[in-house]
């Protein structure tokens, strides 16, 4: 297959979100003032988190959750959100704990909770489609995630809205996932790091509900809000006694993180917050209604950054229902999509679904199209 694919330079990537297009401009000329500003900030900063970053933090999101957020003690920055589920699942996992995780999921939840000895058990997230977006016609069997939870369970991670779904957990789901935490007493790691991606109005938080912030640790970065994947900021956040842990394992292994950057992010929350959102829903937009000229049906998500090809419903030359097929198909035409397949569990394997990252340029997408076309 490799003598096959185009150059390297001549693919066209959608299977990440990395965005081929600069930042905002008032947050790259926000960097390169604090590059230029007081030589503390190329220095270390303190290691739980710079603290101009976490007074920052803790005034954003103190809204959403309906508590004053303590910003030296409930806020910790890490390098970028992966390292907040690091932390976060050696911080609390132990060996022989099981760990409830919602499909399809990234493959580190998988990976560092059997890193630490713990058992990963998994829900299904179900796609119906219909006319409405992705996000209302996204669920899971209730009954299920009920049997999931028992006393030897430690978490359940949510991944809200979910990296390749895009779904957005209704108020009456979280109720229920916070119903199962305090049954069973049981944590939640929330990992957000997509909040700020859906179209309308942000959705509860499930740290708000009723006695859920005593048990909730909740996941971002700037990585997805800015849209600067390489800058490797983010954080979480929750109450101290949980945190306490996280601290422990941040500091005796990564110390602390990038100063400079820090204070960009804080600047940039402080005096212009201003998300993606509108990019995100521009192009998702864009790429949707290409796609559906073309004559493909293309599932919508409600948030994330991917579109979905569900290739049960796909008529095409050479078609292949196996997403790692259609896929290795593509690639040699020069696109490189993602099958679906890796992120499910092995007893609940999907192999229908292949995703597209959207955050690109227009160009970028127009040429994916046209590669699409042939196949159609």
């Amino acid at each position: 297959m490799a003598d096959s694919i185009p150059q390297i330079e001549d693919l066209i990537d959608l299977r990440t979100v990395l965005p081929d297009f600069s930042p905002p401009e008032h947050i790259t000329e926000t960097l390169a003032l604090v590059s230029q500003s007081s030589n503390l900030y190329h220095q270390y900063t303190r290691d739980y988190g710079h603290p101009r970053l976490v007074t920052a933090l803790a005034g954003l999101y103190s809204q959403f959750v309906g508590r004053q957020i303590d910003p030296m003690t409930e806020i910790l920055t890490t390098v970028g959100a992966h390292e907040a589920l690091f932390v976060a699942i050696h911080g609390h996992v132990d060996v022989g704990d099981e760990v409830v995780i919602f499909e399809p999921f990234l493959p580190c939840y998988k990976n560092l909770v059997e890193s630490v000895g713990g058992i990963a058990k998994f829900v299904t997230l179900n796609l119906v489609q219909g006319p409405k977006n992705l996000g209302n016609k996204c669920i899971f069997d209730s009954k299920k995630l009920e049997n999931c939870f028992n006393e030897k369970t430690k978490i359940v991670i949510l991944n809200n809205p979910n990296e390749y779904f895009g779904k957005v957990f209704t108020l009456e789901e979280l109720e229920f996932v916070a119903f199962l935490c305090q049954k069973w007493n049981v944590l939640c790691i929330s990992d957000e790091t997509n909040e700020f991606s859906v179209s309308a109005q942000n959705g509860p938080k499930i740290a708000s509900l009723p006695n859920m912030w005593s048990r909730t640790l909740t996941i971002g970065s700037a990585e997805r809000t800015f849209g600067v994947t390489g800058w490797k900021v983010g954080w979480v956040y929750g109450p101290s006694n949980l945190l306490f842990n996280l601290l422990m394992v941040h500091q005796n292994s990564l110390y602390t993180g990038n100063t400079p950057l820090q204070e960009t992010v804080a600047r940039c929350i402080e005096k212009n917050f201003q998300t993606q959102k509108h990019i995100i829903q521009t192009k998702k937009q864009y790429f949707a209604k290409k796609l559906t000229e073309i004559g493909l049906k293309p599932i919508i998500p409600e948030g994330g950054y991917y579109i979905i090809l569900d290739l049960e419903n796909l008529v095409c030359r050479n078609k292949t229902t196996k997403d790692s097929k259609f896929c290795e198909q593509l690639g040699k035409m020069g696109l490189l999509g993602t099958p679906m397949n890796p992120f499910f569990s092995e007893k609940n394997k999907v192999e229908n679904y292949v995703a597209f990252s959207f955050f690109k340029k227009n160009e970028t997408l127009d040429r994916a199209i046209n590669i699409l076309k042939q196949l159609v």
